[in-house]
């Protein structure tokens, strides 16, 4: 219970709103909202003990309690909100990056690395089944990539259904075809290997370490 008599007794003696709030236990804008109900109902210290009981005391600051309540209740509902509400999205965001990375670019990278170490230099010397995978990968996925890479996995797909049919028909390619679509491939896979990483900080790295990996990225620049 707040103590209103010692909060008016302190307060005629001259200490601060500060230190009285250390003694009475409260907070200062409790005390300030005491002393300016005793200035609006013109009461002072010493108080007449046989009028002023400590019920009639609670009664004429009832309004102050009352509007810490209040004010209480409302502040702790709206930093509730926000943060349940920041939560909720940040566990949303957090989910999209694990679904992006296990269905796109994780099994993107790992089926071009394995068959390129393995098989070719340039793309379109890889397997054709190979090739195939990964530009069905790619059309999947282009619409949750930025407009820029979905218009790069269109050409890909357009060089594709061009030079499939010359492969099959064992026609070789040229070389300088050859390095234009490896040229439009690297800036696709580059895209999906520095956000497959920048996902995994995300997910896996507090923000010390991912500071860290941004200065190290930029030193290296």
């Amino acid at each position: 219970m707040t103590k209103y008599r010692e909060t008016l007794r302190l307060s005629s003696l001259g200490f601060s709103n500060r230190n009285i709030a250390l003694s009475v236990l409260c907070s200062r804008n409790t005390v300030a909202k005491i002393l300016k109900r005793e200035q609006e109902l013109d009461i002072s210290w010493p108080l007449d003990v046989e009028e002023i009981s400590m019920e009639k005391m609670n009664n004429i600051f009832a309004q102050t309690d009352l509007f810490i309540t209040i004010f209480t209740t409302i502040v702790t509902a709206v930093i509730t909100f926000f943060i349940g509400r920041y939560t909720s999205r940040l566990d949303d965001r957090r989910q999209g990056l694990k679904d992006i990375d296990e269905t796109f670019y994780k099994p993107f990278i790992s089926l071009y690395l394995n068959a390129h170490h393995a098989n070719a230099f340039f793309f379109v010397d890889l397997p054709l089944e190979v090739q195939d995978k990964i530009v069905e990968l790619l059309l999947e996925n282009r619409k949750r990539v930025p407009p820029w890479v979905e218009r790069k996995i269109s050409e890909i797909d357009l060089c594709y259904s061009g030079y499939s049919v010359q492969i099959k028909e064992k026609e070789e390619i040229s070389a300088e075809d050859k390095e234009y679509i490896e040229k439009i491939f690297q800036t696709i896979f580059e895209y999906a290997e520095k956000q497959y990483g920048q996902n995994e900080r995300k997910l896996y790295h507090n923000l010390f370490e991912r500071v860290g990996y941004k200065i190290s990225e930029w030193k290296n620049r």
